[in-house]
């Protein structure tokens, strides 16, 4: 009912204008009346229109939004008054067309700056899109200074028109929560909006400017270049800030990832850097138009030319050289063997379960490394329940993060299948995030499926996100238990309320608790269980009880997490099925955090770490491990081991006795053998430049083309 009032009231008020300002200017006491009273100049109209976008805001803020709705288009509408009076009585200046699109743009930024700083869902899209919209518009107004017309062109008008629809939306979005208005549809818009603004700024410069249009195109091109270059700089010296040493590969990947994914690394920083680089452009855009005009020396007319020129190729150069393009580029037409070589075929039918079949937990620790144990490096154990485990249980050396297990996804489908993920040829790139990429080949669940377990997959995280259920969902027998399962527990929903919550899910304690109802369910079966685990709470951004992740003390994180997981641990031990059961940890991949503690560490490329405080160099970074209570006793030289998380496929296997005709599973290798693995055939380096080649044999086992 409010919103039908509302909109009565303001399609009133238009009539009303309508009649007065077209019949009261056509007759001529109307006329002379106008001219009489000073406060009825178009000018004067203007000049009063523009505050009362901030007064419609002021009222906004404090809950009146019917009163901020009719104040706004109330003082709208003086936008047609003052037009029409101007020219039905000979009132119109240079000063007056000047001043009423400059009225219009500081009526209407105050409103799109409170909706856009107000959306609580995605602050980062709007925020950006309505801080460009005001960046070119605020341009293009200071442009009429040089410009004979002052005057709106089409696209301003129309640009103008757009707005001010926008706004009535979002206006009535507040007053009726129920309109089928979503943010996805106004950010549309808004970009529209914003385009129809480039196109105002770009039809007045020529004029402003260009003796010859030739010349407008010239300065364009090169100001595009311009804005690629600090683009390309300033995004590259982020990246190397915020994720160390990264290749292009990796950069590949993350621009596949979900838009899901990518809203979650967005931050102000990020939108203050694109935001000053869209300045730059601009300001040197301008810059160069003003020199081009003024100057006529033609050695410095060709300098100002080549200058973008020469920034792009330097830029080209910085962002190659930093995540080794060349290489990628190089590699993508060599061919490798090292698949050819190496794979075994994992049919089912090969293995051959104990007789009393063994349990098995499996438990991915996010980002968890041994390095963490290192005294040298933090100058005490950050994890020293996990120490403890690793001191009492079997514990491996030297698991280190190579290509195709640089990521959560990739390290879980690397235990899966024992094969990394790899990207040789451009047609499957998108196809490194759907979950299953190895969906047509055997994995270890199809061995221990054969053999009568039963499984449950358990994480905190949604398991929509990069289609992580696609492992788990094909096999009979398998309940998953994700976010959408624990997302109304009592306790979560209390956090939530105390925004302590994890943006990107369920926290660890609450998950594990329901991790030891559902073990405890699987240990009343008579069958085997295979219950894996996926731990979240140690993700880059770190997870603590009552902190903002951005406050967040890594260090602090880590040793929570380490008290979880040796309570847990305890906590099976202490069951009636735990003689029967082999528990094996390990974390999915190397930490992306740079700052962990008083310690800032940097990723080199060689996988060492330097410690910035006295620029020490860290030894190779290893991935913790850790076996508990396996069947068959491991070889002497099991410390003295290079190897992966595909690895990690037949040594499980092997750990709760299963027996085949080999040693290895895909490209794994069981390291209860004395077969060497992948790395320590290669090395590590070889390996890399290895795994970033076409290989046929790679391609014909995505598609399931197997040589058994």
């Amino acid at each position: 009912m409010k919103i039908i009032i509302t909109k009565l009231i303001i399609l009133f008020c238009f009539i009303l204008e309508r009649i007065i300002a077209l019949y009261g200017t056509r007759k001529e006491w109307g006329r002379k009346f106008i001219v009489e009273h000073k406060i009825l100049h178009p000018n004067s109209l203007t000049l009063i229109r523009m505050p009362m976008g901030i007064v419609s805001v002021l009222f906004a803020c404090k809950g009146y939004w019917i009163l901020a709705t009719l104040w706004f288009f109330i003082f709208m509408l003086t936008d047609l008054s003052d037009g029409t009076i101007a020219r039905q009585c000979n009132l119109e200046t240079e000063m007056g067309k000047w001043l009423d699109p400059l009225s219009d743009k500081i009526l209407t930024f105050p409103v799109l700056l409170l909706f856009a700083l107000s959306n609580k869902t995605n602050l980062s899209l709007p925020i950006t899109i309505v801080s460009l919209y005001i960046i070119v518009d605020t341009i293009g107004q200071i442009s009429r200074f040089w410009l004979k017309g002052k005057a709106a062109n089409w696209y301003g008008k129309i640009k103008t028109t757009f707005v001010i629809i926008i706004i009535s939306l979002l206006f009535m979005k507040q007053i009726d929560i129920l309109l089928p208005i979503n943010q996805n549809t106004i950010n549309i818009m808004m970009v529209f909006a914003l385009i129809l603004a480039v196109c105002s700024l770009f039809s007045k410069l020529p004029c402003a400017f260009m003796q010859k249009k030739k010349d407008y195109f010239g300065v364009f091109f090169n100001a595009i270049l311009f804005l690629l270059s600090i683009l390309i700089i300033s995004g590259t010296y982020y990246l190397i800030k915020s994720m160390g040493s990264v290749n292009f590969e990796q950069i590949l990947i993350h621009l596949q990832a979900s838009p899901l994914s990518l809203k979650r690394y967005v931050t102000i920083e990020h939108i203050l850097i694109f935001i000053i680089c869209v300045v730059l452009f601009f300001a040197y855009l301008l810059l160069e138009i003003v020199l081009l005009k003024f100057i006529k020396n033609n050695i410095i007319r060709i300098s100002i030319f080549l200058c973008p020129i020469i920034l792009f190729f330097l830029s080209s150069i910085y962002f190659s050289s930093s995540f080794k393009v060349l290489d990628f580029i190089t590699n993508r037409h060599k061919i490798s063997t090292m698949v050819d070589d190496n794979y075994f075929y994992p049919d089912p039918s090969f293995f051959i379960a104990p007789e009393k079949k063994q349990n098995l937990i499996v438990i991915f620790c996010e980002s968890m490394e041994r390095t963490f144990i290192d005294q040298t490096v933090f100058n005490k154990i950050l994890i020293p329940n996990l120490y403890e485990l690793q001191h009492n249980h079997l514990h491996i050396e030297k698991c280190v993060q190579v290509n195709g297990t640089n990521c959560t996804i990739s390290s879980l489908s690397a235990v899966i299948y024992g094969m990394p993920r790899l990207l040789f040829s451009m047609e499957r790139e998108r196809a490194y995030f759907e979950a299953d990429v190895y969906a047509k080949s055997p994995s270890i669940f199809h061995v221990l499926e054969k053999s009568g377990y039963k499984f449950t997959h358990i994480q905190g995280s949604d398991e929509n996100f990069v289609g992580k259920k696609d492992l788990f969902l094909k096999y009979k027998n398998f309940d998953l238990i994700s976010f959408k399962d624990l997302k109304n527990d009592l306790e979560y929903k209390e956090l939530c309320k105390k925004k302590s919550d994890f943006v990107w899910g369920v926290n660890d304690r609450i998950m594990l608790k329901y991790a030891k109802k559902k073990i405890l369910e699987l240990a009343k079966s008579e069958s085997p269980f295979c219950a894996t685990i996926l731990t979240l709470d140690t993700h880059v951004e770190g997870y603590l009880e009552g902190v903002n992740s951005k406050n967040s003390n890594y260090e602090e994180i880590l040793q929570v997490q380490d008290k979880l997981l040796g309570d847990f641990i305890n906590w099976i031990q202490e069951q009636s099925f735990a003689k029967d059961t082999t528990i094996i940890m390990t974390g999915d991949h190397c930490s992306m955090r740079p700052d962990i503690g008083e310690v800032k560490m940097q990723n080199l490329s060689d996988g060492t770490w330097i410690k910035l405080k006295d620029n020490e160099i860290i030894p190779q970074r290893t991935i913790y491990n850790c076996i508990i209570n396996p069947v068959c006793k491991p070889p002497k030289n099991i410390n003295n081991r290079l190897f992966a998380t595909f690895d990690i496929t037949p040594t499980i296997l092997h750990s709760i006795g299963f027996r085949w005709n080999s040693n290895h599973f895909g490209l794994g290798t069981s390291l209860f053998s004395e077969d060497k693995t992948l790395l320590e055939k290669f090395g590590i380096q070889q390996y890399e430049i290895e795994s970033r080649r076409y290989s046929v044999k790679y391609i014909n086992i995505l598609n399931g083309k197997f040589d058994k």
